[in-house]
């Protein structure tokens, strides 16, 4: 048995217009490779990538489109065609990038 311990950063974005506060857990594995895991609700979603031309997560989840997104972590979901379901993530999803996009800006200040 192989057991590794790593670092995450975890965020819990809260007082949202219409959405239960949301917990986002960051894992950068190595530069270009890392996962999100989204929670909101009762509801999960989780992305991998392990290609982002040497990206950390943050910074690729805010360059790219809130579709794009929601398309590769509802993919595997049942209810990945509902209409419902992909507007509550494009929320979700919305909300991160926001959040994301602040810790950015008061880290470069």
């Amino acid at each position: 048995m192989l057991i590794k311990q790593s670092t995450v950063t975890r965020l819990e974005i809260t007082e949202l217009k219409a959405l239960d506060p949301i917990r986002v857990y960051i894992e950068d594995y190595e530069p270009g490779k890392g996962r999100i895991t989204i929670s909101c609700y009762d509801m999960a979603w989780v992305g991998y990538w392990g290609a982002m031309s040497g990206s950390s997560i943050k910074e690729f989840f805010i360059r790219n489109s809130a579709d794009y997104l929601s398309g590769n972590m509802s993919s595997g979901a049942g209810l990945s065609r509902n209409k419902n379901y992909q507007r509550y993530l494009m929320r979700v999803i919305e909300a991160v990038k926001e959040a994301l996009h602040e810790l950015s800006v008061e880290a470069s200040e």
